[in-house]
């Protein structure tokens, strides 16, 4: 949901106000803004992204908390961003994690479809979860 908000418009208004700024947005992105982004990747790909890079001034395509995290991670750092709050993400809170573990609540059904496209991504998620 998020990931829709920003346009092409954004990055070049952006570029603008902030001349060699590197932008950086999720693979989720439109076309166009992807096309336009210095940089694609999911979270912890963005994160290493600005680890190895030299920009000190970024334009995050991304939900608030995580520029808020990424802030926190590199305060050398100058982020820039129109912040997009991801509505479903903050469905999300500790207890309804917890009661969902604790009393099987919030179940969701998928089609099989979907469930077998996800395995191969989780699979990996978890086996690289687990490697030390």
């Amino acid at each position: 949901m998020v990931h829709e908000m920003y346009s092409a418009e954004d990055i070049e208004l952006t570029r603008r106000q902030f001349p060699g700024v590197t932008v950086i947005s999720h693979p989720e992105c439109k076309t166009e803004v992807v096309d336009r982004s210095d940089y694609s990747g999911s979270t912890s790909q963005m994160s290493d992204f600005i680890r190895k890079s030299e920009a000190k001034n970024i334009f995050l395509i991304t939900e608030c908390s995580m520029g808020d995290n990424l802030r926190s991670e590199f305060p050398d750092r100058h982020f820039v961003s129109t912040c997009q709050v991801c509505p479903h993400m903050k469905k999300i809170t500790l207890e309804k994690i917890r009661d969902s573990l604790l009393y099987d609540q919030y179940e969701i059904h998928l089609d099989p479809e979907v469930i077998e496209k996800g395995r191969m991504s989780v699979q990996r998620m978890l086996d690289l979860s687990f490697k030390k």
